[in-house]
């Protein structure tokens, strides 16, 4: 993950696929982002508004007492966010 550290450094924003794969985002680029961490949330959502973002609030996770709102869903496991992706 060095060099997506590099990267964004560089001001460059991409994603990071499940294999590995690195992709340099556009500005308009519709994609999701889950994580745990608001911080996380927040910095994706004020770069790439058109970003959907979900929160994954975990009852045993240091974050779940916290609040933002910039995460456009707040979810508590994989399966709520799969269902909320089916129904977009």
């Amino acid at each position: 993950m060095a060099a997506a550290k590099a990267l964004s450094e560089f001001g460059v924003s991409f994603k990071v696929s499940t294999d590995g794969e690195v992709t340099v985002l556009n500005k308009k680029e519709l994609f999701i982002f889950i994580d745990d961490r608001i911080s996380q949330i927040n910095a994706v959502k004020k770069n790439f508004p058109q970003a959907v973002t979900f929160f994954m609030k975990r009852s045993s996770g240091r974050f779940n007492d916290k609040k933002t709102k910039y995460a456009d869903y707040e979810v508590k496991n994989l399966t709520e966010v799969k269902k909320i992706i089916d129904k977009l």
